[in-house]
């Protein structure tokens, strides 16, 4: 059996353990010191792992109930540019990172870096979300709303939930992905790459999983046999988006 075929157990300290480097490490404050105020109380949160169909159910849910769509993985490069090398190591790291760097090397590192930058991002998500105009109210989604970060918040009750992709579900569509496959191509190791990819993108819906679990979230795994309109009928149903 080689070394990604072994089954993974990650516990929350591999995460908060952050990075052995001295520039490196895991802030102390988590998903970071900002303070919230009223303007979040307009926002649902919709978060998870890569590929479970968050932006497409986000999309729809703004049609039926007029909201405003704040997608985090869209600004995600732009809050790698700013990040500060010295409370957001994680985030940083990936300013200048390869990608060969990123996906050629051991299978913890990668889950534990992917999920610290989330955590080092959601300041930044906040402070683009305070910074809105007035106007509708808000749905937030993608990976970096972190089922420990939306807790800081205290959101009302309904006011959050999350989706992860089943193994099947996120392999048949990351394989539909022209992109996806147009990266790891570059790299020296492609299939390698690939494998890497999808088994740390599991491991953090696992994650994610347990710790949405832990905070009494509600989350759902979609799956191949799932409709687009059953899964946005979910999580309408889960944030009570109907009486709004």
């Amino acid at each position: 059996m080689n070394q990604l075929s072994r089954p993974v157990r990650l516990r929350r300290s591999h995460v908060s353990a952050g990075r052995s480097s001295s520039t490196r490490r895991s802030p102390s404050s988590g998903c970071g010191g900002f303070v919230a105020d009223d303007t979040l109380v307009r926002v649902f949160w919709l978060g998870g792992s890569p590929c479970s169909g968050k932006s497409t159910v986000a999309t729809a849910l703004a049609m039926r109930h007029g909201l405003r769509v704040y997608s985090a993985d869209d600004h995600f490069e732009r809050h790698c540019a700013a990040a500060d090398p010295r409370t957001q190591p994680s985030l940083a790291w990936l300013r200048t990172a390869t990608s060969a760097q990123i996906f050629l090397r051991p299978l913890r590192p990668m889950v534990r870096d992917a999920i610290l930058a989330c955590r080092e991002a959601f300041t930044m998500v906040l402070s683009d979300l305070t910074a809105l105009p007035v106007g509708p109210s808000v749905l937030a989604e993608g990976m970096a709303i972190l089922p420990e970060c939306v807790a800081t918040i205290q959101p009302p009750a309904g006011g959050r939930a999350f989706l992860v992709p089943t193994r099947s579900f996120q392999r048949n569509n990351y394989a539909q992905r022209e992109w996806a496959a147009a990266l790891v191509a570059r790299l020296p190791t492609p299939d390698r790459a690939f494998e890497n990819w999808m088994r740390r993108d599991e491991v953090s819906a696992r994650w994610i999983r347990l710790e949405a679990t832990r905070h009494g979230y509600p989350i759902r795994a979609v799956d191949d046999g799932d409709s687009i309109d059953e899964v946005v009928t979910w999580v309408e149903q889960q944030m009570n988006l109907a009486a709004q």
